[in-house]
């Protein structure tokens, strides 16, 4: 079965739609109560943690199903959020933004995706919609432009996470790259560019 084939089946299977969400507010509300952490690999078995199996077991969730099964990586998480925003939210311009922390020392880097957005009609300010990590869930801002955002977000990182390493890559992910594509890891991870390295 090709991949268009394994989406239009998932679409037809999963005949309750994701509902439609009047405001940023009410989408994290509803998210906090009912989407979880996790994956699913490709039986459907349900994972809370990566562990040692998920990179040849992973399979990207599309919306449709994080929102069937209520679970999600941050990966997932921000997909579904991207879609709901750029469905419902017309007064919004969102981004998906990807972004590694590592070590001199330590080259393997821990990875997290989240959303950022502001109002099409005042580009001033953007928010940064945070669900899928627990300990900072919020939607934080507003912040004066996206540099300042990227900012506080390592700052934040830095100070929970001493031991990772204080280096980061960030890039704002292409959305045709991943909607609704059932990716692998190592898929998924190609589709990241990384078009430069700060520290």
């Amino acid at each position: 079965m090709d991949s268009f084939s394994i989406i239009s089946y998932i679409l037809f299977e999963n005949k309750k739609s994701i509902p439609s969400f009047k405001n940023p507010k009410q989408l994290f509300n509803w998210m906090g109560k009912n989407i979880d952490y996790g994956w699913m690999d490709k039986n459907h078995k349900r994972y809370n943690e990566f562990g040692n199996t998920w990179w040849d077991n992973y399979s990207l969730m599309l919306p449709e199903e994080v929102y069937k099964y209520k679970l999600g990586t941050c990966y997932e998480q921000t997909i579904f959020e991207y879609y709901v925003f750029n469905r419902d939210f017309s007064n919004l311009e969102s981004k998906m933004i990807f972004i590694a922390q590592y070590g001199k020392k330590n080259m393997n880097a821990d990875t997290h995706t989240f959303l950022i957005y502001r109002n099409k009609d005042d580009k001033s300010k953007w928010y940064w919609f945070e669900n899928s990590w627990s300990n900072i869930r919020g939607i934080r801002g507003p912040y004066n432009s996206e540099q300042e955002l990227i900012k506080d977000y390592k700052n934040i990182s830095k100070k929970l996470f001493k031991d990772r390493g204080h280096m980061f890559w960030y890039t704002v992910m292409k959305p045709e790259r991943f909607l609704y594509k059932k990716l692998t890891s190592e898929e998924f991870y190609k589709a990241v560019d990384y078009p430069y390295m700060d520290d």
